[in-house]
């Protein structure tokens, strides 16, 4: 999966700007494969990216999990 490929980075400028370490992992797979993604903190998600796939319902259903994540640990919404 692709994302961004606009953009190009290192593995280190990603993990220093997203802290994975200390980021919920949303993802979502399709007969096995990876299809959308996303990062989520205590605020706005940093990071969703989905592969093309208008109207499957990928990129809402990733958003919808991550909504309840900030206030399901406690943080302000």
């Amino acid at each position: 999966m692709k994302c961004f490929p606009e953009h190009p980075t290192t593995p280190e400028v990603f993990s220093a700007k997203l802290r994975p370490e200390l980021a919920h992992i949303v993802e979502r797979r399709e007969n096995g494969k990876l299809v959308g993604f996303a990062f989520v903190h205590s605020g706005p998600i940093p990071l969703l990216c989905v592969e093309s796939r208008r109207g499957r319902g990928t990129g809402s259903g990733l958003l919808e999990e991550c909504e309840g994540y900030p206030g399901e640990r406690g943080y302000a919404r």
